[in-house]
Protein backbone atom coordinates (compact mmCIF):
# COMPACT_ATOMS: atom_id res chain seq x y z
CA UNK A 1 0.00 0.00 0.00
CA UNK A 2 1.41 3.36 -1.07
CA UNK A 3 -0.19 6.68 -0.08
CA UNK A 4 1.06 9.83 -1.83
CA UNK A 5 0.12 13.33 -0.68
CA UNK A 6 -0.51 15.22 -3.92
CA UNK A 7 -2.09 18.12 -2.02
CA UNK A 8 -1.83 18.51 1.74
CA UNK A 9 -2.98 22.11 2.22
CA UNK A 10 -6.36 23.62 2.91
CA UNK A 11 -8.58 26.10 1.09
CA UNK A 12 -6.02 28.14 -0.90
CA UNK A 13 -3.13 26.58 -2.85
CA UNK A 14 0.29 28.06 -2.05
CA UNK A 15 3.75 27.76 -3.58
CA UNK A 16 4.44 24.89 -1.18
CA UNK A 17 1.07 23.19 -0.83
CA UNK A 18 -1.74 22.35 -3.21
CA UNK A 19 -5.21 21.65 -1.81
CA UNK A 20 -6.48 18.26 -0.70
CA UNK A 21 -5.71 15.28 -2.88
CA UNK A 22 -4.25 11.90 -1.88
CA UNK A 23 -3.28 9.11 -4.27
CA UNK A 24 -3.44 5.50 -3.05
CA UNK A 25 -1.91 2.53 -4.88
CA UNK A 26 -3.15 -0.66 -3.22
CA UNK A 27 -1.45 -2.90 -5.75
CA UNK A 28 -4.90 -3.92 -6.97
CA UNK A 29 -6.71 -0.58 -7.26
CA UNK A 30 -5.89 3.09 -7.76
CA UNK A 31 -7.81 5.36 -5.38
CA UNK A 32 -7.86 9.15 -5.12
CA UNK A 33 -9.23 10.86 -2.01
CA UNK A 34 -10.59 14.28 -3.01
CA UNK A 35 -9.52 16.17 -6.13
CA UNK A 36 -8.24 19.51 -4.91
CA UNK A 37 -5.58 21.37 -6.87
CA UNK A 38 -3.09 18.71 -5.77
CA UNK A 39 -4.33 16.52 -8.60
CA UNK A 40 -2.22 18.71 -10.90
CA UNK A 41 0.77 16.75 -9.56
CA UNK A 42 -0.47 13.59 -11.34
CA UNK A 43 1.87 14.52 -14.18
CA UNK A 44 4.68 13.09 -12.06
CA UNK A 45 2.89 9.76 -11.63
CA UNK A 46 1.95 8.83 -15.19
CA UNK A 47 3.74 5.48 -14.96
CA UNK A 48 1.62 4.59 -11.94
CA UNK A 49 -1.58 5.70 -13.68
CA UNK A 50 -0.71 3.59 -16.71
CA UNK A 51 -0.83 0.44 -14.55
CA UNK A 52 -4.58 0.82 -14.11
CA UNK A 53 -7.60 0.95 -16.40
CA UNK A 54 -9.86 2.34 -13.66
CA UNK A 55 -9.54 5.23 -11.22
CA UNK A 56 -11.65 5.33 -8.06
CA UNK A 57 -12.27 8.85 -6.69
CA UNK A 58 -13.78 9.19 -3.21
CA UNK A 59 -15.02 12.57 -1.98
CA UNK A 60 -15.15 13.60 1.67
CA UNK A 61 -17.48 16.47 0.75
CA UNK A 62 -18.12 18.88 -2.11
CA UNK A 63 -16.46 22.15 -1.12
CA UNK A 64 -14.65 23.62 -4.12
CA UNK A 65 -11.14 23.27 -2.72
CA UNK A 66 -11.76 19.50 -2.65
CA UNK A 67 -13.37 19.01 -6.08
CA UNK A 68 -11.90 21.67 -8.39
CA UNK A 69 -9.22 19.32 -9.73
CA UNK A 70 -11.78 17.02 -11.32
CA UNK A 71 -11.69 19.33 -14.33
CA UNK A 72 -7.93 18.62 -14.65
CA UNK A 73 -8.05 14.83 -14.54
CA UNK A 74 -9.01 14.39 -18.18
CA UNK A 75 -5.43 15.31 -19.05
CA UNK A 76 -4.35 11.88 -17.76
CA UNK A 77 -7.55 9.81 -17.66
CA UNK A 78 -9.23 10.15 -21.06
CA UNK A 79 -8.87 6.43 -21.75
CA UNK A 80 -9.83 5.25 -18.27
CA UNK A 81 -13.01 4.33 -16.46
CA UNK A 82 -13.56 6.79 -13.59
CA UNK A 83 -15.69 5.73 -10.63
CA UNK A 84 -16.76 8.68 -8.45
CA UNK A 85 -18.01 7.98 -4.92
CA UNK A 86 -19.53 10.73 -2.80
CA UNK A 87 -22.14 11.41 -0.13
CA UNK A 88 -25.54 11.18 -1.78
CA UNK A 89 -29.27 11.08 -1.25
CA UNK A 90 -29.16 9.11 2.00
CA UNK A 91 -26.76 11.58 3.63
CA UNK A 92 -27.28 15.00 2.06
CA UNK A 93 -30.55 14.61 0.12
CA UNK A 94 -28.88 15.07 -3.23
CA UNK A 95 -27.17 12.55 -5.52
CA UNK A 96 -23.45 12.64 -6.16
CA UNK A 97 -24.11 12.58 -9.91
CA UNK A 98 -26.44 15.57 -9.69
CA UNK A 99 -23.87 17.61 -7.76
CA UNK A 100 -20.92 16.75 -9.99
CA UNK A 101 -22.78 17.22 -13.27
CA UNK A 102 -23.91 20.64 -12.05
CA UNK A 103 -20.32 21.52 -11.18
CA UNK A 104 -18.82 20.23 -14.44
CA UNK A 105 -21.07 21.19 -17.32
CA UNK A 106 -21.22 23.88 -20.02
CA UNK A 107 -20.72 26.80 -20.00
CA UNK A 108 -18.27 26.37 -17.11
CA UNK A 109 -16.45 23.33 -18.52
CA UNK A 110 -17.00 20.27 -20.65
CA UNK A 111 -19.51 17.71 -19.42
CA UNK A 112 -18.23 15.60 -16.52
CA UNK A 113 -19.03 12.49 -18.56
CA UNK A 114 -16.31 13.58 -21.03
CA UNK A 115 -13.36 13.45 -18.61
CA UNK A 116 -12.84 9.70 -18.99
CA UNK A 117 -13.64 6.71 -21.16
CA UNK A 118 -16.66 6.15 -18.91
CA UNK A 119 -17.69 7.91 -15.71
CA UNK A 120 -19.75 6.14 -13.05
CA UNK A 121 -21.29 7.83 -9.99
CA UNK A 122 -21.91 6.00 -6.73
CA UNK A 123 -23.69 7.50 -3.71
CA UNK A 124 -22.17 6.23 -0.48
CA UNK A 125 -23.76 6.07 2.96
CA UNK A 126 -22.62 5.15 6.46
CA UNK A 127 -22.57 1.45 5.55
CA UNK A 128 -19.48 2.04 3.42
CA UNK A 129 -18.59 0.07 0.30
CA UNK A 130 -15.96 -2.13 -1.30
CA UNK A 131 -13.23 -1.37 -3.85
CA UNK A 132 -11.65 -4.66 -4.90
CA UNK A 133 -10.51 -6.37 -1.71
CA UNK A 134 -10.49 -3.12 0.30
CA UNK A 135 -13.37 -2.16 2.58
CA UNK A 136 -14.11 1.57 2.65
CA UNK A 137 -15.82 2.77 5.84
CA UNK A 138 -17.54 6.13 6.19
CA UNK A 139 -17.78 8.23 9.37
CA UNK A 140 -19.82 11.37 10.04
CA UNK A 141 -17.79 14.47 10.86
CA UNK A 142 -18.52 17.97 12.18
CA UNK A 143 -18.27 20.59 9.44
CA UNK A 144 -20.43 23.27 7.83
CA UNK A 145 -22.39 21.64 5.02
CA UNK A 146 -21.34 18.17 6.27
CA UNK A 147 -18.20 16.18 5.58
CA UNK A 148 -17.28 12.53 6.01
CA UNK A 149 -14.27 10.60 7.23
CA UNK A 150 -12.99 7.84 4.96
CA UNK A 151 -11.30 4.67 6.25
CA UNK A 152 -9.35 2.67 3.66
CA UNK A 153 -8.98 -0.91 4.86
CA UNK A 154 -6.76 -1.22 7.92
CA UNK A 155 -4.32 1.32 6.54
CA UNK A 156 -5.72 4.84 6.53
CA UNK A 157 -8.37 7.08 8.04
CA UNK A 158 -8.78 10.37 6.16
CA UNK A 159 -10.32 13.16 8.24
CA UNK A 160 -10.18 16.46 6.40
CA UNK A 161 -12.43 19.43 7.19
CA UNK A 162 -13.70 18.40 10.58
CA UNK A 163 -14.00 19.90 14.02
CA UNK A 164 -12.75 17.89 16.98
CA UNK A 165 -14.55 14.54 17.16
CA UNK A 166 -13.79 11.54 19.34
CA UNK A 167 -15.58 9.41 16.74
CA UNK A 168 -12.78 10.20 14.27
CA UNK A 169 -10.13 8.92 16.65
CA UNK A 170 -12.16 5.81 17.44
CA UNK A 171 -12.40 5.08 13.71
CA UNK A 172 -8.64 5.55 13.38
CA UNK A 173 -7.63 3.52 16.42
CA UNK A 174 -6.81 0.37 14.46
CA UNK A 175 -5.34 1.84 11.26
CA UNK A 176 -1.71 2.60 10.52
CA UNK A 177 -2.18 6.27 9.61
CA UNK A 178 -4.67 9.00 10.47
CA UNK A 179 -4.53 12.00 8.13
CA UNK A 180 -6.22 14.77 10.10
CA UNK A 181 -7.27 18.36 9.50
CA UNK A 182 -5.07 20.83 11.43
CA UNK A 183 -6.14 24.46 11.07
CA UNK A 184 -4.99 26.21 14.26
CA UNK A 185 -2.40 25.81 17.00
CA UNK A 186 -4.76 25.91 19.98
CA UNK A 187 -8.41 25.08 20.54
CA UNK A 188 -10.67 27.93 19.38
CA UNK A 189 -13.92 25.92 19.68
CA UNK A 190 -14.28 25.78 15.91
CA UNK A 191 -17.25 23.96 14.41
CA UNK A 192 -15.35 23.38 11.17
CA UNK A 193 -11.70 22.55 11.89
CA UNK A 194 -9.35 21.09 14.50
CA UNK A 195 -6.35 22.47 16.40
CA UNK A 196 -2.95 20.88 16.89
CA UNK A 197 -3.52 20.79 20.64
CA UNK A 198 -6.78 18.86 20.12
CA UNK A 199 -4.98 16.34 17.93
CA UNK A 200 -2.13 15.86 20.41
CA UNK A 201 -4.60 15.30 23.26
CA UNK A 202 -6.80 12.77 21.45
CA UNK A 203 -3.90 10.99 19.76
CA UNK A 204 -2.48 10.30 23.18
CA UNK A 205 -5.81 9.25 24.66
CA UNK A 206 -6.81 6.89 21.83
CA UNK A 207 -3.27 5.68 21.11
CA UNK A 208 -3.57 6.20 17.35
CA UNK A 209 -0.44 4.72 15.80
CA UNK A 210 0.52 7.62 13.53
CA UNK A 211 -1.03 10.98 12.68
CA UNK A 212 -0.30 13.16 9.65
CA UNK A 213 -1.34 16.82 9.83
CA UNK A 214 -3.17 17.87 6.65
CA UNK A 215 -5.55 20.56 5.37
CA UNK A 216 -3.22 23.02 7.05
CA UNK A 217 -3.87 26.75 7.21
CA UNK A 218 -2.56 28.61 4.11
CA UNK A 219 -2.16 31.78 6.19
CA UNK A 220 0.48 30.26 8.44
CA UNK A 221 3.85 32.03 8.22
CA UNK A 222 7.30 30.45 8.48
CA UNK A 223 7.35 31.15 12.22
CA UNK A 224 4.03 29.32 12.66
CA UNK A 225 5.28 26.30 10.72
CA UNK A 226 8.49 26.21 12.75
CA UNK A 227 6.46 26.36 15.96
CA UNK A 228 4.30 23.45 14.82
CA UNK A 229 7.24 21.33 13.75
CA UNK A 230 9.03 22.01 17.03
CA UNK A 231 5.89 21.11 18.98
CA UNK A 232 5.55 17.72 17.29
CA UNK A 233 9.29 16.94 17.03
CA UNK A 234 9.20 15.16 20.38
CA UNK A 235 6.16 13.15 19.30
CA UNK A 236 7.47 10.75 16.70
CA UNK A 237 3.95 9.55 16.03
CA UNK A 238 2.79 12.93 14.63
CA UNK A 239 4.14 14.28 11.33
CA UNK A 240 3.57 17.47 9.36
CA UNK A 241 2.55 16.27 5.89
CA UNK A 242 4.20 17.97 2.93
CA UNK A 243 3.13 17.66 -0.71
CA UNK A 244 4.52 14.54 -2.41
CA UNK A 245 5.29 12.88 0.93
CA UNK A 246 4.90 9.10 0.58
CA UNK A 247 3.69 6.60 3.18
CA UNK A 248 4.38 2.89 2.61
CA UNK A 249 2.65 0.02 4.41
Amino acid sequence: MKIIALGSGGWIPTSAKETSCFLIDSGESLIILDTGTGISRLEGYVDLLNKYEEIHIIYSHYHLDHIIGLCYIGNWAKGKVINIYGPGNNLINRACKDIMTTFLSPPYFISVESIGKRVNFIDYDLNGFQIGNIKINITEQIHTGKSYGITVGNYLHYATDTALSEETFRAAKDVKLLLHDCWSMVNVNSMDHTSLQDIIDLQSRFQVERVGLIHTNPNWKDADLLNIKNTISEKGSIVFVEDEMVFLF
